[in-house]
Order: structure tokens, then sequence, then C-alpha cells
């Protein structure tokens, strides 16, 4: 416990830096600026080259060293973060110290109502107030910049006695409301950054947790489908034998119902391997035309049997041969294909295959699945690509899905470093298109697989 609670508060500290090496870079330039605001400003340089010189000398040096290492720090912290840390508290204490002394000089030497007393009692007041925002982090650094900036001042007001006693006044309260605000200040940082660490730890744990429930569906899904598909090729043997009208009735929705279980038991494979990230595309040449093709002819006879016209339209210019995952293709089209049968009880259902881009390492094909049914109201073609998610709940019920087809389609997609949309109108029908990029069929790779294929034959 002990040892958790220091590696806490080193983390904390390591975070603390961070922040201050980050925030300086204003400060910096403006502690710059301010000492040329002065030299250029007042008359200090021509009444007193010598005390001028040092103090611009002490104070740039100070800004300039801070400024190393601020830039350097990737290499300097690593190594000793304690050398740092006291190497930039000297360079604020030695820029500080300058500003206090060559602040009392000119009260000294010119009194309080002096145009180089006024201009160098608005620097400081600017400069600690800056450091706030600067130092807010480390409330020891911010300490060692405010207190050498303004007690000196102080302790000097009390010296000079008469009108120094309303500036020490004013200089204590002012300092003190500085400590007060930067104690508030980091107290509400402190807590901010203990926030977002808590934050970050539970985004991390909802991950794995997620990860974890994505590995167990993964797992589970591919358990049951074992037993699956022995229950249905046994009932398809029970189907062959002799048997009465009622038997085979109840033989065939039994079958039935497992091939729905199973297509089921597949989305939700497919959906925690994209989830876990353990799906990979293939990379094989493949006749693409062939695929559409293949897979629109399948469809085709279902709309068919509803009345529907099917068209499947191929443009000239799409490429005999493409290197892809022709699988994962097909399982696009078919997700898509099957709710366009599903969801259009009258009319049409067409296919287009098109080129949407090409160029020496690839190509960029556009497919369109275009359909004359029920359609999707607009409130709702965002959603659809959620998983679980369908445009109407009491859709579920009446055309049965788990909606996951267009959730997987989506993430394949993107995999095939594509996207999806759809245009919809409700009773009007829906266009879903998607692009997929594949790559140049290798020749020499497409012979080999041509004669593996007649060797497996022989």
């Amino acid at each position: 416990m002990q040892e958790a609670r220091q590696s806490r508060a080193l983390d904390l500290r390591e975070q603390q830096d961070a922040d201050i090496a980050r925030r300086a870079f204003p400060g910096i330039w403006a502690s710059l600026a301010t000492v040329q605001f002065v030299l250029l400003g007042g008359t200090f340089f021509k009444d007193h080259p010598l005390t001028t010189t040092v103090f611009a000398s002490a104070a740039m040096v100070a800004c300039i060293t801070r400024l190393l290492l601020v830039l350097r720090k990737d290499e300097i912290y690593p190594r000793n973060p304690r050398a740092w840390r006291i190497a930039f508290c000297t360079c604020l204490l030695v820029f500080s110290t300058s500003w206090a002394w060559i602040s009392g000089y000119s009260y000294i030497y010119y009194g309080y109502t002096h145009w180089n007393s006024l201009l160098l009692t608005i620097c400081l007041m600017g400069i600690s107030a800056g450091g706030l925002v600067s130092l807010t982090p480390r409330l020891l650094f911010l300490n060692w910049h405010i207190l050498p900036l303004l007690a000196p001042g102080i302790a000097l007001d009390l010296y000079i006695g008469g009108q120094g006693y309303g500036m020490a006044l004013v200089t204590t309260v002012y300092m003190a409301f500085l400590l007060i605000q930067s104690r508030h200040l980091n107290r509400d940082y402190c807590k901010a950054v203990r926030d977002r660490r808590l934050l970050e730890s539970a985004k991390k744990l909802a991950e794995a947790a997620n990860e974890a429930k994505s590995s167990f569906l993964a797992n589970i899904s591919h358990e049951l489908r074992t037993p699956m598909n022995g229950v249905i090729g046994m009932t398809e043997l029970a189907l062959e034998t002799s048997l009465s009208e009622e038997q085979r009735d109840l033989l065939g929705t039994a079958r039935n119902s497992a091939l729905s279980l199973l297509e089921m038991l597949n989305d939700v494979l497919d959906f925690s391997k994209i989830e876990a990230r353990r799906l990979d595309l293939e990379q094989i040449p493949f006749a693409v035309r062939k695929v559409v093709a293949e897979t629109a002819k399948v469809f085709a006879v279902q709309a068919r049997q509803k009345g529907l016209l099917f068209t499947c339209e191929i443009e000239p210019q799409v490429p005999e041969e493409v290197s892809g995952d022709p699988g994962r293709l097909r399982q696009v089209l078919i997700n898509l294909l099957g709710n366009a049968v599903k969801f259009t009880h009258a009319g049409s259902i067409e296919v287009r295959v098109s080129v949407e881009s090409s160029g020496r390492e690839g190509v960029c094909l556009r497919f369109a699945v275009i359909d004359s049914g029920i359609g999707i109201p607009g409130d709702k073609q965002s959603v659809i690509f959620q998983p679980f998610s369908q445009a109407d709940g009491s859709m579920t019920r009446k055309y049965g899905g788990t909606g996951l087809g267009l959730t997987i389609s989506a993430r394949l997609v993107e995999l095939m470093h594509g996207r999806i949309w759809v245009t919809s109108e409700s009773g009007k029908g829906s266009a879903f298109y998607f692009t997929a990029n594949f790559g140049v069929a290798d020749p020499r790779q497409a012979s080999l697989k041509d004669a593996s294929l007649v060797a497996s034959r022989r």
C-alpha cells in the first residue's frame, strides 16, 4: 500500500513538472519582453548604466537558462529529475531577486512617484500575477517566484517609512492574495489531475471488460456452432429416411430453426472477432466480377419467387481480377442483398458495380444495392449501422434478424479501407453504397493458385 502511494506521488510530481514545462513558454517570452520594455520605457540605462546592465543580464540569463531547461527537459529530466527541479527553481530565484533588487534601488533613488518606479511597480504586479498561470502545478516553484519578488520590497518599504508604509501594506495584501489564490488553484489542479487519472483508469477497465466480453462471445459462439452443425447434419440425414408427412414437417421446421440459429451465431462470432480486433482480411487474387455475379444469382432466385425484378450491372471498366478478400466482400453483399429481398415486397432490386478510382497499386470499386422496399426514415439512417439496431424495433419481431448485419458490413468495409452509406426515403426504397479498395492481382500468384487447383483435382 505504501509503495503504491509513493508511486502515485511520484507520478503526480512528474505530471506537475511536465505541465510546468508546457506552460513555461509564454511566461519566459513575456519575461524577456518585460525586461526590454523596462529598458526602453524608462531612463534607467541612461541614469545608471552599470546597475541596469547587471539587472538586465541577470534577468535575461535566468530566462534563457529556464528556456533551455524546458527545451531539453526530455534529455535532462529522465536522468536526474531533482537536478532539473533545482535548476528551474534557481532560475526563478535569480529572476525574481533581480527584479526585487532593481525595484528597491529605484524606490530609494527616485522615490515612489517617479515614472521609473511606477513602471517597475506595474511590471512587478504583472510578473507576479503571471506566475499564477504558469507555476500553479507546483506551489514550491510559485513560492520561489513570488516571495523573492515581493518580500524584499515590503521590507525595504518598511525601512524607508513615510509613503513606504502604505506601499508595504498594499504589497503585503497583494502578496497574501496571490499566495491564497495559488493554493486554491493548486488544489483545483491536483483534483483535476486525479479526476483525469481516475477517468483514464476507468476507461482502461471498461476497454478490458469490453475485450473480455468480445473474447467470451467469440469463444462461446465458436463452441456453440459445433453442436449446431451436428444437429443440422443429423436432421438432414433423418429427412432422407422414410418418414410420415407430419414427421417430415416437424424435422423441416427443426432444421430451419437450427439454420437460423447458426446464422445468428455466425453473426455474433464475426462481430465479436471484429470488436476484439482478431479479424484479418486475406489478400489473394480473385475474380471480382465472378464473385458479384454468383452472389447476385443466389438472390435473383429469391427475388423472382417474390415477384421482384432483379438486375445486376457491372461496368466494363471493372477489372476481371483484383487482390483482396473475396469471402468478406461476398459477406457484405449477402447482408445488403438479404436485407433488400427481405424488406422489398413489390418493385425491383438492382446491383451496380463501378470503378471509383484506380492507380498503379490498386483500384477502388463502388458497389450499390438499390431496392424499392419499405425504406428507412431519415432520423433512423444513422442508427442502422450501430450494433443490435434496426430502423424500427417491431421489425425484429416481424422480419427477424439480430441487427448485426449492417454493423458487420460497416466494419468489414472499414477493414477494406472504404466507407458505407445509405440514401433512403420511407415507403420509397433504399440505396446502400459502399466502396472497397483492392490491390492489383499478381499474375504469378494467380497462375500458382490455378496450378494448385488443377493438381488437387487430379
